[in-house]
């Protein structure tokens, strides 16, 4: 009975720790395979599934790529906010406008770099993590897997 008991807590920590929710991550990048190409590093080096890609080829207009940034924030949304990670221009400023129109809580950072992007899924990886926390994290405190000194 003893060790049915066990299995049996051992059984429903696991079951509830499946269904937590994680921080959703989008990353969207000016060209053709840019931010498909960082996904890749962090699928590969974490095994995230929390994280999509869009890519912006030139061509594209802000709008067209608004509405494929939108549909990627819905299927990454677990409930708790989605970050997006952008290189520059007019993707920084779909935030305010995704959440409005989806009711899902975002919030951006520009210059998306492989780094910050490892970081991220790092961090979104833990549970008990929030998108806030991520956030400040990432634009306070983060500078980067160098630790350079700069000498004067």
């Amino acid at each position: 009975p003893i060790e049915i008991e066990y299995l049996a807590l051992l059984l429903t920590s696991i079951q509830e720790s499946s269904r937590q929710e994680r921080v959703g991550i989008i990353v969207a990048a000016h060209g053709s395979s840019t931010a498909t190409s960082m996904v890749a590093v962090a699928r590969k080096l974490f095994d995230a599934d929390n994280i999509l890609a869009v890519d912006m080829p030139l061509e594209m207009t802000p709008s067209d790529i608004l509405e494929s940034v939108v549909e990627k924030v819905k299927a990454v949304d677990e409930g708790k906010g989605v970050l997006l990670l952008v290189d520059m221009g007019s993707l920084n400023t779909f935030g305010d406008v995704i959440t409005e129109r989806t009711n899902i809580v975002t919030k951006s950072i520009d210059m998306v770099s492989t780094p910050l992007v490892l970081e991220a899924v790092r961090k979104c990886s833990i549970f008990y993590t929030d998108l806030k926390s991520v956030y400040y994290y990432l634009i306070s405190d983060f500078r980067g897997y160098t630790s350079k000194v700069i000498a004067e």
